[in-house]
């Protein structure tokens, strides 16, 4: 009918103004692209923080060696492991990397030395969707979970796309 007509070409018109000047949209392809975001939303509607989470039962203290904090992620497996305070609390994120690029490699430097102090904390409670846009603006980075107290989990920009290949391929999470 002529409202779902119009409609269709508005939808059609915001996307071609999203991508750039002088483009069309062909409605079927905006259809398309529609449907696939609409499926997206639903497979991760309810979705929060603490279900895309790696738990992370371990943590380093600002003045653990760089070769404890070296040996700790080679036997966790993990790439990043949060520091914490005497009180448990989040202070920085360890990550592998940083341990290899450090100016002073010996195993005698402390973590505070070469752990990231900008982390991003998300809520346990929060919306997967937060955890998406955060990725969007820096797929390199890592987010921590935490609540009131220590660090709960990890998430990584991998590790969300991860997820959405397991649920596209119709596995279970």
């Amino acid at each position: 009918n002529a409202d779902q007509l119009l409609e269709h070409a508005i939808a059609a018109l915001e996307s071609a103004k999203a991508s750039g000047r002088n483009r069309v949209a062909p409605w079927d392809e905006v259809a398309r692209q529609s449907h696939a975001i609409n499926l997206q939303s639903m497979v991760l509607e309810g979705t929060l923080a603490r279900h895309v989470m790696t738990p992370c039962p371990v943590f380093l203290h600002a003045d653990d060696s760089s070769g404890y904090a070296a040996e700790l992620l080679r036997q966790t497996r993990l790439e990043a492991l949060p520091v914490v305070d005497a009180g448990g609390h989040l202070t920085g994120l360890c990550k592998q990397d940083l341990l290899g690029n450090s100016p002073r490699r010996g195993a005698d430097q402390r973590v505070s030395d070469v752990m990231s102090s900008n982390v991003r904390r998300f809520r346990s409670a929060e919306d997967v969707a937060a955890l998406i846009d955060f990725f969007n603006q820096d797929p390199l980075a890592w987010a921590v979970v935490v609540d009131d107290g220590p660090p709960l989990g990890l998430v990584s920009c991998d590790s969300l796309v991860a997820l959405s290949q397991q649920a596209h391929a119709g596995s279970v999470v």
